[in-house]
């Protein structure tokens, strides 16, 4: 299952004071919390206009937390949040009670939206470089690099490590034969249909990352489907 996102950034840096202590030697959140959210039907052009307002008080009052956000093909939207453990969601969802307590008090006059304006539901997911494919050490933000295509692996309960081992052995081919196609893997820790892998492959546009993927497979396209057939 493909969705392809575009991406527009809420906020950019990776800062970490309003969640809880970590590691002194981890220079970065290690989990990613994501939270799906589609708009009941009919009711598009409201759910977007809340979510914007939403957006802009979140930055206002809590601008050392980013949240990365995505809308896909049927317009479902998606919200990455940087997390170190568990412990960090039972404050992030402290902090978004009261940005609903804030908006709230800022439209007094405002119509209550209906109950049934959306639906959500959420992914702890953790970044797993060995299986990535890029020349940073860490995770990268991508921002110049707005088309964002995210790929579901579905595993077999049980095969988890023998499918780890078959992707590593698909990202070093591209890592012996200095592929530039840059790719990050996680691991889904928390959530729906797990185990399950996710692939995340960023471009300039949908357009471009095509191009790039069907060069590579028209050389190495023997050899990769093999690797990927594993």
């Amino acid at each position: 299952m493909i969705l392809l996102l575009l991406l527009t950034v809420l906020g950019l840096a990776l800062a970490s004071s309003g969640l809880p202590e970590q590691d002194p030697q981890q220079s970065q959140p290690p989990w990613f919390v994501v939270y799906e959210e589609k708009a009941t039907s009919g009711n598009l052009a409201q759910f977007m206009k809340a979510q914007k307002k939403t957006s802009d008080v979140w930055k206002t009052h809590h601008p050392d937390i980013p949240v990365f956000a995505w809308q896909n093909d049927d317009n479902s939207l998606y919200r990455v949040i940087p997390i170190f453990n568990f412990a960090s969601i039972d404050t992030l969802h402290q902090k978004m009670e009261q940005v609903s307590v804030l908006m709230k008090a800022g439209n007094p006059d405002e119509k209550e939206p209906p109950a049934n304006q959306s639906t959500v539901s959420g992914t702890v997911m953790m970044w797993v470089p060995e299986l990535s494919h890029h020349q940073e050490m860490e995770f990268t933000q991508y921002p110049d690099k707005p088309y964002t295509q995210w790929m579901y692996v579905y595993l077999l309960s049980g095969h988890e490590e023998a499918a780890e081992e078959a992707l590593k052995n698909f990202r070093d081919y591209y890592i012996d034969k200095k592929l530039d196609y840059p790719w990050d893997t996680f691991r889904v820790l928390l959530g729906n249909d797990t185990p399950v892998m996710i692939g995340m492959f960023h471009a300039e546009s949908q357009n471009s990352l095509q191009a790039k993927g069907n060069k590579i497979w028209k050389k190495h396209g023997d050899e990769l489907g093999a690797l990927w057939n594993e």
